[in-house]
């Protein structure tokens, strides 16, 4: 595969994924390529009881997917320590930022994977992961699940009778 730091050889199934952002790790377990050790942190979600987030805390469970340890730093010990065939890192807050920093030291445990930032929605970064354990083949079904999901969501949703008042999402601009 491609990366932004050029080709990389990655394992064609891989068996044994260490994930190094919590906001990536639901990907993996809709995929099914499920990490052996993730980081358990997720932008914007806190969790003070620690432990997995509840979006994904179940399947982590099954999986029996070990917690990476959370800290100011990447634990490169707990990394190698998974035996990862494979690391996928990067995407959005301050875990991105720690693989980053650690790339060349996580490449010299196993093939890693960062995952751009500038990937903001998750429809990209579910296909970047995708890629990156070779599972592009699921990303339509796992799509028309969601697609099949928010309709029926749509579907038993009751707008409010009378006037609404929405505002937009961002400031608009006119090109006159």
């Amino acid at each position: 595969m491609t990366t932004d730091r050029g080709p990389l050889e990655v394992p064609a199934a891989p068996k044994r994924i260490v994930n190094l952002n919590g906001g990536l790790a639901s990907y993996l377990y809709a995929l099914g390529t499920p990490p052996v050790a993730t980081d358990t942190r997720v932008l914007g979600v806190t969790n003070f009881d620690g432990g997995f987030p509840p979006a994904w805390a179940d399947r982590a469970r099954a999986a029996n997917t070990e917690q990476l340890p959370a800290g100011d730093s990447l634990s490169l010990e707990a990394v190698a320590a998974a035996q990862p065939d494979l690391i996928i890192g990067g995407g959005q807050g301050i875990t991105a930022v720690q693989a980053v920093q650690a790339y060349d030291q996580l490449a010299a445990i196993a093939p890693t994977v960062i995952v751009p930032r500038t990937l903001t929605s998750w429809e990209d970064q579910l296909n970047a992961v995708a890629d990156a354990v070779n599972r592009t083949d699921a990303v339509p079904g796992l799509m028309q699940q969601y697609r099949d999901e928010l309709d029926r969501v749509k579907a038993a949703v009751t707008p409010p009778q009378g006037e609404v008042v929405t505002s937009p999402r961002s400031p608009r601009t006119s090109s006159t």
